[in-house]
């Protein structure tokens, strides 16, 4: 606007100068000027309209760029808001989408919380199905809120009758425990809760309707971090079935005990009983055999021998058995020459044999040592079961016993398993009968029983007594020795047996091969059997000895008192004084030279123990041989007179 004021007043001055000069110009000139001045009231009008628009809009100009500014200005704080607002939006959109995903999140957790529950439950249901199943019940008590918690089954198991829950605490489960328990149960209690120690207790309740139950128990206490004990908790099994079912188990044993007792008690009768009379027959026999010289008279004895030979065999067989059934019957371990046992024991049967026609064939591998660490006494039962079994079955042909060293131990060899087969060229076994030969009276087949005879037991107890030697048996058929369509069987079997030490024969004393001492000995005899007494005074006297006769211990006690003997042969039950309480007395008087020899049909070994405690020498079982008898006589005294 200035400048349009200074370009006004300059055209002005300009106006005045002209209209000074214009004076002096002509009137021509003065209309001229008129018409300017004309144009210029005209255009000064016009200006001045001009700058009053001009004017009005500059004012407008100004009003506007105002305005405008108020506009921008407006726009701007419009736009900072927009922009505080859009960040203020983001901040809720992002605070929503947090909130959606703590929704999500919370949805989530609120998913898992039912399944959760869902699974709590399910679990909750299986603790106390399991519980219940298990008979298991359990507690706790917080020690520093004083509060007892327990499950539903555990309430169950000590109460039938409903108890509501708030008359239930601790004392209430503790009142139900049988009087005769509660001291195990406080000392429990006080390892636990006082002791901080874990604790296990049985003890019983009777409920509601009187029926006895039986509880294991075991409570532990819980520590916080700091070491202070803030709760114990517990279990309660219910063991009464259980219980019940050992108090049977238990009282079925005992029955079972008492059998067997009874059972041991009848055959330890049986065997004395039968024995007592199969002593004289077998006795008798035996002195009609060496006195008798009728050939048909002579073959009747054979056969009464062999029959009461093979019952004999079955009463041993019986008691065998009783005593493996029952784990009695040990294994010795003695020195002894196992060529010389494998001979003497088959020679009773080489005449067998020969009567039926056939041959037994021995042979004995060199690298087994002359002498063996072992039971000759079982190792000679099983050989010769082994062999009478393949005489029995076998009718053409022969038997052949072949004894071989299995294994050794190394380096230092003292460790040896021996192995006896006996081959036969008999019947043979069919293959489905082989495994179940070896099992308690089985035989092959039944046929063979009522052919052949024989009880099955034979082989179980093969059977078990090479186990107790540590070894085993069994059986090959056809077998090696299979001829002339008869397929034969091996029966094998395996002892172990550590290496022996050489011990020379001891000499003879005073006797002559044929069982007949070459002086006479003087021998005292108690036996009540009247039977028995002419038996024992024939036998002893067909050996060269001079016998006397008394009918019990005390009589045997007195005698020895009147007179010296070189052996007393004394029964073990016999009236007023039994042969042990005799054999006591003998040895308490301080007689120790006379060999004190018992005769009994028990033949337990719990029996032969006894009779060597008592302080007799030896034991002889009845039935026994003359051979047998004048075994024991001559060895032991010949020992008592070394000795004394």
């Amino acid at each position: 606007m200035n400048i349009l004021s200074n370009n006004l007043q300059k055209e002005t001055a300009d106006w005045q100068r002209a209209d000074m000069m214009a004076g002096f110009e002509s009137d021509k000139k003065r209309k001229e000027i008129k018409i300017l001045q004309e144009n210029r009231d005209k255009m000064i009008y016009y200006n001045s309209r001009l700058i009053s628009m001009r004017n009005g809009l500059v004012l407008s100009l100004c009003f506007c760029l105002v305005l405008g500014g108020i506009i921008y200005k407006a726009y701007r704080d419009k736009r900072n808001v927009n922009k505080v607002l859009m960040t203020k939006f983001g901040e809720i959109r992002s605070k929503n989408a947090d909130i959606q995903n703590k929704n999500r999140e919370i949805g989530e957790i609120n998913s898992s919380l039912i399944a959760s529950n869902i699974t709590l439950n399910k679990k909750e249901f299986q603790l106390k199905e399991a519980q219940r199943i298990a008979g298991l019940g359990s507690w706790e008590f917080d020690l520093q809120l004083k509060k007892f918690a327990y499950t539903e089954y555990l309430k169950s198991l000590f109460f039938t009758e409903e108890v509501g829950d708030q008359e239930m605490n601790f004392r209430s489960y503790l009142k139900r425990i049988d009087k005769n328990d509660w001291p195990a149960v406080k000392s429990a209690l006080k390892k636990a809760f006082i002791e901080g120690e874990a604790a296990e207790v049985e003890f019983s309740i009777t409920d509601g309707i009187d029926q006895q139950k039986y509880f294991n128990a075991r409570a532990v206490p819980m520590m916080n971090d700091s070491g202070e004990r803030v709760l114990v908790a517990g279990t309660v099994f219910d063991n009464s079935k259980y219980k019940k079912a050992a108090f049977k188990l238990m009282e079925a044993k005992e029955n079972a005990e008492m059998a067997n007792q009874s059972k041991s008690v009848f055959l330890a009768n049986m065997s004395h009983e039968i024995r007592t009379p199969l002593n004289g027959i077998l006795g008798f026999t035996q002195i009609l055999l060496k006195e008798c010289n009728v050939p048909q008279q002579k073959e009747y004895l054979k056969h009464i021998q062999n029959s009461g030979d093979n019952l004999l065999v079955l009463l041993n067989d019986i008691l065998d058995f009783n005593k493996i059934e029952h784990g009695k019957l040990d294994i010795e371990a003695t020195n002894f020459q196992l060529r010389e046992m494998v001979n003497e024991a088959i020679v009773p049967y080489l005449l067998q044999a020969k009567e039926k026609g056939l041959d037994v064939k021995v042979h004995c591998t060199p690298e087994i040592p002359a002498n063996v660490l072992g039971d000759p006494y079982r190792t000679r039962q099983l050989l010769i079961n082994y062999l009478s079994n393949a005489l029995k079955f076998t009718k053409t042909g022969y038997v052949m016993v072949d004894i071989s060293l299995d294994e050794i131990s190394v380096p230092d060899g003292n460790d040896l398993t021996i192995r006896f087969t006996v081959s036969d060229t008999g019947i043979g076994i069919p293959e489905d009968k082989q495994e179940n030969i070896f099992k308690a009276f089985t035989q092959a087949d039944s046929s063979t029983t009522r052919k052949y005879g024989g009880t099955g037991l034979g082989l179980a107890i093969n059977n078990e007594l090479a186990k107790l030697m540590g070894g085993t048996s069994g059986v090959h058929s056809p077998g090696r020795l299979s001829m002339n369509g008869n397929p034969g069987s091996d029966f094998w079997f395996t002892i172990k047996v550590k290496r022996g030490h050489y011990t020379a024969k001891a000499p003879t004393l005073n006797h002559s091969n044929d069982g007949v001492f070459e002086s006479k000995l003087n021998i005292l005899v108690a036996e009540d059997n009247v039977i028995n007494q002419l038996l024992i005074r024939k036998v002893l006297e067909s050996m060269n000895c001079e016998v006397t006769l008394v009918e019990n211990g005390k009589l045997a006690v007195e005698a020895l008192t009147l007179k010296s003997y070189d052996a007393l042969l004394m029964d073990i039950q016999m009236p007023v004084m039994d042969g042990h309480q005799a054999a006591m007395v003998i040895r308490q008087s301080g007689n120790i030279s006379i060999p004190i020899i018992g005769v009994s049909a028990n033949v337990f070994k719990e029996d032969i123990e006894k009779s060597l405690m008592s302080g007799m020498d030896a034991h002889l079982g009845k039935p026994f041989t003359a051979k047998e008898l004048f075994q024991v006589l001559k060895d032991k005294i010949r020992l008592r007179r070394a000795t004394t």
